[in-house]
């Protein structure tokens, strides 16, 4: 977006974002693939930040709290936005609010006495160390070699071991919506620690045609420090 129409639309993305609902979506997804990688998102949160706070934040936001959320709405695209990405020919998606970034694919330091399966090593972000492990490894999959023209690593919001957490994918799809209620089991054929991480399977379509995407769950991480020792 040019920085003209940016006071014409300061939350552009609760319109045509990920976090929003309106058609069409905005162009500059196909570029960055989440709003927290666009320009004008870092923008406006550096405005934020110097904005005074008003003397009634506090009950704002306990009212905010205190609302029941109804994400059901008439445009009928669902109440979870899921990004989805590819590990070798297999579709998997985290819902949006569990994903800060998604970087170019960079090479992890190793670390010594660590399982290497999983954790891979450390990998820098802006200047701030994170572990970087094997997803695949994770799910107990082949273990994915990077390509740096292709592939990406993710940035996730949750830190389940005290420090931030990114994954390498072989692609990045793109931002999808279905209902959380319409999400179907995971099959007892998938591996115990892949169904432990998953909240179910969804139907998608991408350019490949329509399949199933296991949808993950980073909440539900809270053991990574043990599987990586």
């Amino acid at each position: 977006m040019h920085p003209e129409h940016e006071q014409s639309r300061q939350d552009c993305w609760n319109d045509m974002g990920v976090w929003g609902r309106s058609l069409p979506r905005c162009e500059k997804l196909k570029e960055v693939s989440h709003c927290r990688n666009c320009l004008v998102y870092i923008r406006a949160g550096r405005r934020k930040l110097d904005d005074p706070v008003a003397d009634d934040y506090d009950i704002d936001w306990a009212q905010t709290w205190m609302q029941t959320e109804d994400h059901e709405d008439a445009t009928g695209r669902g109440d979870l936005g899921l990004l989805v990405f590819r590990l070798h020919d297999e579709y998997f998606a985290l819902p949006v609010t569990q994903v800060d970034e998604i970087l170019p694919v960079k090479q992890p330091s190793p670390l010594p006495h660590r399982n290497p399966d999983i954790l891979l090593g450390l990998t820098q972000v802006r200047g701030e160390l994170c572990l970087h492990i094997s997803l695949s490894g994770l799910l107990g999959m082949p273990r994915i070699e990077l390509d740096t023209a292709n592939s990406n690593i993710l940035l996730l919001h949750a830190r389940p071991c005290g420090h931030p957490v990114v994954f390498a994918v072989h692609q990045v799809s793109g931002v999808h919506y279905c209902y959380r209620h319409a999400l179907q089991p995971v099959p007892d054929s998938l591996p115990a620690l892949q169904r432990q991480l998953s909240l179910g399977l969804c139907m998608l379509t991408t350019g490949q045609g329509r399949h199933h995407a296991c949808v993950l769950d980073t909440d539900r991480w809270s053991e990574l420090g043990e599987w990586i020792r």
